[in-house]
């Protein structure tokens, strides 16, 4: 768990950039996970991708290991329903 004043001071700092690229709440909260990530030295990490396919913010990492899981109805209003 990264502290409360840790995310504050990030946000802080990374609050510019996040602006001048107009990130979403999702790619804002991503890149400050990364860069909380690599301060840290973290060296292993599980991640969920988002629903953006091959422009989704997570694809700035390079995986060692991927898993591919079964996809459920929870995305359908942005992703529509599924095909019967």
């Amino acid at each position: 768990m990264l502290p409360d004043d840790d995310i504050a001071a990030l946000t802080a700092e990374l609050r510019p950039l996040i602006l001048d690229l107009k990130l979403s709440y999702f790619e804002a909260t991503t890149a400050l996970a990364f860069e909380a990530f690599a301060r840290r030295g973290v060296t292993a990490a599980v991640l969920e991708v988002g629903m953006g396919g091959r422009l989704d913010a997570t694809n700035v990492i390079a995986p060692v290991l991927t898993v591919v899981t079964g996809i459920d109805l929870d995305h359908t209003q942005s992703l529509g329903a599924r095909a019967s």
